[in-house]
């Protein structure tokens, strides 16, 4: 599951450079990639799924400074691997923890 994932994020970024540079043509080619292996995904969490998920982990964990981030991150990856964008959970952990301050 997580070399589909490295794919998918590889092709994601890629499709932004292409969109950058005015490829249009690779960005859609790119982009059909990337809907061929979500196809491959377990189901993807939602946005409401994911906020549940992340207070969970931080109760679970019992994180309430930055430096919690680490294993907080360990025990989404071990539940959640494959269902959800892990940057974008890692951006958003950050702005929770950052705000317990």
């Amino acid at each position: 599951m997580s070399l589909l994932v490295k794919m998918f994020q590889q092709r994601e970024a890629l499709v932004q450079i292409y969109k950058e540079t005015g490829r249009s043509k690779l960005a859609e080619k790119t982009y059909t990639e990337m809907s061929i292996i979500r196809e491959f995904f377990s189901s993807q969490l939602d946005e409401m799924e994911i906020e549940h998920v992340l207070y969970e982990a931080l109760v679970q964990t019992k994180a309430a400074r930055l430096r919690d981030m680490g294993k907080v991150m360990v025990w989404l990856k071990e539940r959640y691997a494959g269902q959800m964008n892990f940057s974008e959970v890692c951006n958003n952990l950050c702005e929770k923890l950052n705000k317990s301050f």
